[in-house]
């Protein structure tokens, strides 16, 4: 049994951090995901997110 794989449908984990800073392994397909508790509305809101259009 690979612990990086998904007990029931066998898909890869990937590491998700929440507010706290705690870093789990999450199945995207099996375990519901709320972005709005992740770092990803940090980065959304970042400056990072949007590209800078030159002035013309």
């Amino acid at each position: 049994m690979d612990p990086n794989r998904c007990p029931k449908c066998k898909k890869r984990l990937m590491a998700m951090t929440d507010r706290t800073g705690r870093t789990s392994l999450v199945c995207l397909k099996c375990d519901p995901v709320d972005p709005m508790q992740t770092d990803a509305i940090k980065w959304a809101r970042s400056s990072l997110a949007v590209p800078v259009k030159p002035r013309a």
